[in-house]
């Protein structure tokens, strides 16, 4: 039988990969000295790079940059790879998205059954995302241990709404992988469900994911809302707008993000002249959504994040009109150099993003509201300017910091319910 340890470090986080969200709960409980160890798919070594960079090997660490372990994360790491590594070559090598979707539905309850079989029980909180460990907080829970779930995405339910309402406004648009992703999304659900119900705690990591789950019927006592923070933002605002005026998107361009409304919205703009609409990212569209896409739209395919932070300094607004996310990091990146946003409240993001203040909100799927939106900012220079100087105080505002100390806060009450708990079960048993 495993026995659940006490010691003072009672959280082992457990996640497939390093995505920065992530990696801002390992950071936040590292340095609360909360975290025990940290359990993963694919883990390059923090050296690798520097090694790759020396043999001029540097596509070995870009390749894999969300899975290079930081050098700063100085708990134990396990890497637990077999499940991953097929996915990822997968994914690497340019294979279809239905191709890589059927790797990660035998990849994902293959990890989850390791960790459960290695990691249940042998400390006093697991810590994981949603679908990674389904069996494993089950498990967990049978061992007497208590479970927290980190919570990047809106509920199924909202979700599933959501792709509804896309697929009305656009039925030409799905494609195999969609259909794949249909067919399988009775059984993604109903994973997502159980690792739900072995949850004592479900930290939503923006406004909209806490709503979402409130709306769902999930009791509020088992949620919390520690919204990701803004990146260390810059020291002062960018320069004033040239010609061509930028409006700049960055993420996939895909329907769940609004591409298609965002172009229906730019081409209402279009007796504007200097503006142009600069999309960053690997198209998820059929062909000929963006073959129709009017003059003025630039396609600059993926870059870098030190790239797209410098386009961003030279951008007028940014603009994701998404459907439904958990909460955008593009958001958080752009406010942090000073650059308004026109978004929605699916950003997650409505706590910094104020409409009139720090951007405009404007509702998921409405080109028209959207292309309103874009002009009144267009139409006022003033106006931006101040709404760049806000956005810089808000980043500010809501740091790395800000979030460590909410994040574990929650963290603590916790493992301070579960102490009291069991506190009150051995008094009852004397």
């Amino acid at each position: 039988m495993h026995a659940i340890e006490r010691r003072s470090e009672p959280v082992l986080l457990v996640a497939p990969d390093l995505r920065p969200s992530v990696l801002g709960v390992a950071r936040a409980l590292q340095r609360a000295a909360m975290l025990r160890g940290f359990v993963t798919g694919i883990a390059l070594p923090a050296g690798v790079a520097r090694v790759a960079q020396r043999l001029h090997l540097d596509a070995l660490p870009a390749a894999f940059r969300s899975r290079v372990v930081p050098p700063w994360l100085e708990v134990p790491t396990d890497s637990m790879w077999r499940q991953d590594v097929l996915n990822q070559m997968a994914r690497r090598a340019g294979l279809s998205e239905v191709i890589t979707h059927a790797l990660y539905r035998r990849s994902e309850p293959a990890f989850d059954a390791r960790v459960a079989r290695r990691w249940a029980g042998r400390a006093p909180i697991l810590y994981s995302i949603e679908n990674a460990c389904v069996e494993t907080f089950e498990a967990q829970r049978r061992w007497g241990g208590s479970t927290a779930l980190w919570q990047v995405i809106a509920h199924p339910a909202t979700l599933r709404r959501s792709e509804e309402a896309r697929l009305r406004a656009h039925p030409a648009t799905q494609d195999a992988y969609g259909r794949v992703q249909e067919r399988d999304r009775a059984w993604i659900d109903a994973r997502k469900e159980r690792q739900f119900a072995a949850s004592d705690r479900i930290v939503c990591n923006s406004p909209f994911v806490l709503e979402s789950f409130v709306q769902a019927g999930v009791e509020p006592a088992r949620l919390a809302c520690v919204p990701t923070a803004c990146p260390t933002p810059d020291d002062g605002l960018p320069e004033p707008s040239r010609e061509p005026r930028v409006l700049l998107f960055a993420g996939p361009l895909s329907l769940r993000k609004g591409v298609p409304e965002l172009l229906q919205a730019f081409r209402a703009l279009q007796p504007r002249a200097g503006v142009e609409l600069w999309l960053a990212g690997k198209s998820a569209l059929p062909a000929h959504v963006l073959a129709d896409a009017p003059p003025g739209v630039r396609l600059l395919g993926q870059v870098s994040r030190s790239a797209l932070f410098d386009i961003m300094r030279r951008a007028t607004l940014f603009v994701l009109p998404t459907w439904a996310e958990g909460r955008s990091h593009a958001v958080l990146e752009a406010l942090s150099v000073g650059l308004p946003c026109v978004t929605t409240p699916a950003s997650g993001c409505t706590d910094l993003v104020v409409d009139g203040q720090t951007g405009r909100i404007v509702p998921a799927g409405d080109a028209q509201a959207l292309a309103r939106a874009l002009a009144e900012c267009l139409d006022d220079p003033h106006a931006l300017r101040a709404m760049a100087g806000r956005c810089l105080e808000r980043a500010r505002a809501w740091n790395a910091e800000a979030f460590e100390r909410a994040h574990n806060q929650v963290l603590r009450e916790l493992f301070e319910s579960r102490d009291g708990a069991r506190a009150s079960r051995e008094s009852t048993r004397r």
